[in-house]
């Protein structure tokens, strides 16, 4: 008896369906990368914020991708769940600056560079978690995509197959083995790929 794995769309289809089970499978699916940006983030930023909290605030994000996300957006569920978590991890981040600044009376900007991030701005990226599913919302995420899309469209198929795979949540690792190169030339590849994207969204 086969036991196909469901993908994303089929899993967002039974949950819309009143599938419980079928929204446990997906934040199960997605628990490493929910994992992995908590760490990144509270590893990359001066706060006093702690992995858990990030990490509730990133699940919290992806039970509001599920709810929100339409297949004609033109992107991929995963991509636009990524959006919407940078979004709401950022603005999380934002009013924890803002308590350090009341408790300390100390003049921490709003603007303080994130160490990890090249130069982007925290208040260059946050968006208000009630504008997922207004119109305008997704007017942005359509134009956000629709330019995403143009500069994967554009890469080779070798840089196309790494970028979906580390999308999915592989490692350098996997996709080194899956592509049968070496993890240098995986993270050569990827560094390059993020830095084409990284003025359209946090990666």
């Amino acid at each position: 008896m086969e036991n196909r794995q469901k993908n994303d769309n089929e899993l967002l289809y039974l949950y819309r369906q009143g599938d419980e089970d079928a929204l446990r499978q997906l934040i199960n699916k997605y628990q490493r990368i929910l994992m992995a940006y908590a760490h990144r983030y509270s590893n990359s930023v001066k706060t006093s914020c702690e992995i858990n909290d990030i990490y509730q605030i990133a699940l919290i994000s992806l039970c509001s991708a599920v709810n929100s996300y339409k297949e004609n957006m033109g992107c991929r569920f995963s991509s636009y769940f990524k959006i919407v978590m940078e979004r709401a991890v950022f603005n999380y981040m934002r009013h924890v600056y803002s308590d350090i600044c009341r408790a300390n009376r100390e003049a921490i900007s709003i603007d303080q560079l994130i160490n990890d991030y090249e130069g982007i701005k925290i208040s260059d990226t946050i968006a208000n978690v009630t504008h997922y599913g207004d119109p305008k919302w997704e007017a942005y995420i359509g134009s956000v995509m629709e330019e995403i899309n143009m500069i994967i469209k554009k890469l080779s198929p070798l840089e196309q197959e790494i970028y979906r795979s580390w999308e999915e949540g592989f490692s350098y690792r996997e996709i080194a083995t899956m592509t049968g190169e070496n993890e240098k030339k995986i993270d050569n590849i990827l560094y390059k790929i993020k830095r084409l994207l990284r003025s359209f969204v946090s990666i």
